[in-house]
């Protein structure tokens, strides 16, 4: 399953020939009038849209990268051990689940009972994602939010205000995922390591 943004149509990419099945999907659900933050088309019973403000699902999900299909988010399942992206194989170090809440923040759990987090809590640019205890710090809080350029989640750290993305914005096993400043969907194509598609398993 796919989260996007309710009725708001991405520009800037060509969006049709690479998710066409969930573009068709989501043309078909504008005539219908979600009041709640997660609604499923009857048609296409696998495919799930937010409305704004968006939440988490219930459940587990994968984050795979929207610049780089085919690679998803993971975890080495190691205290500190850098958030890397791999080929997606719904491995359990792929699996995430929403946890504790601060507000519209919440903690992204992974198959190991650990949370996404940022070294050291740093607030500075380019400081590594990685896997820590789970605990009340606000550096491993994250709020979705939906860029209006493309229409794919990213994920704000509350303590850095930053989003994390793939470091190289490059494709490949064990590629760092770090944090930088959301880069406002300039162009819609070259920000893509920044957006994250959810799917449920």
């Amino acid at each position: 399953m796919r989260l996007r943004k309710e009725g708001v149509r991405p520009a800037g990419r060509a969006f049709a020939g690479r998710r066409a099945g969930v573009a068709m999907a989501a043309a078909g659900l504008l005539a219908l009038s979600l009041t709640s933050a997660v609604a499923a088309s009857p048609a296409n019973a696998d495919a799930v849209y937010l409305a704004a403000p968006a939440s988490l699902p219930a459940g587990t999900w994968s984050l795979e990268n929207w610049g780089h299909s085919g690679y998803c988010l993971s975890s080495g399942g190691v205290d500190n051990g850098k958030v890397t992206v791999y080929r997606c194989n719904s491995s359990s170090n792929q699996h995430w689940h929403a946890g504790s809440s601060h507000g519209s923040y919440q903690q992204f759990i992974n198959g190991d009972g650990q949370c996404l987090s940022i070294s050291g809590g740093s607030a500075s640019a380019g400081a590594d994602a990685v896997m820590a205890n789970c605990s009340s710090n606000d550096s491993g809080y994250w709020a979705t939010d939906f860029p209006q350029i493309y229409n794919i989640p990213h994920f704000v750290n509350q303590h850095s205000q930053l989003v994390i993305q793939i470091a190289c914005n490059c494709s490949g096993n064990s590629k760092v995922v770090d944090q930088e400043s959301y880069n406002g969907g300039a162009d819609g194509v070259n920000d893509t390591n920044q957006g994250w598609q959810l799917e449920t398993f």
